[in-house]
Order: C-alpha cells, then structure tokens, then sequence
C-alpha cells in the first residue's frame, strides 16, 4: 500500500509516519513545503518526499500517483483543504 501523508513536516505527521514505518511495510509520499528542510528520511526506499503546496492541483496530482489513501495533517487554511478535495475528486 502507498500512503500519501499531505503537511508531512507537521508534528503529528512525523508520530504517523514514525508509526507507519516501524510497524507496516507500507510506501509513503511525503508532501508539503519546503520538505527536505524540515524533514528526515529515514527509510529511503519507501519514503518519496515531493516539496508542493495544497493549492498547485497540478503537482497534487502527480504526487497523487500510485497512492492508496491520503492522510491530511492542515486544516488551517479551507481553500487549500477545497484545493486538495477537488483535486483528489478530479484525480477518481
């Protein structure tokens, strides 16, 4: 299974995606800004960091390539929220 985790650079996404690696044989995709500065990879073959923003549908949808389920760390801003809704319903 591959796991999309959107604001991966959050606290509570770095407890997830911990918990994902030490106890699943689950791939993740690593979204959010300005990533390979705020996060570490520690398990290069199954962790893909792609750096983007909630609102570029076009970058959303590549990363959307392949991924089973999406887990939203960002409820701060509604648009970007709609952005990544509609992108994940065009992407159907």
């Amino acid at each position: 299974m591959k796991i999309m985790i959107l604001g991966a650079a959050g606290q509570i996404s770095k407890m997830v995606t911990e918990l994902i690696l030490t106890e699943t044989n689950h791939d993740l995709v690593l979204y959010g800004r300005d990533l390979s500065s705020r996060i570490l990879v520690k398990d290069p073959k199954r962790e893909v960091i792609i750096e983007g923003d909630f609102n570029d549908k076009d970058k959303l949808k590549q990363a959307l390539t392949g991924v089973d389920i999406a887990y939203l760390n960002d409820m701060s801003s509604p648009n970007a929220t709609q952005s990544i809704v509609e992108t994940m319903e065009e992407y159907e």
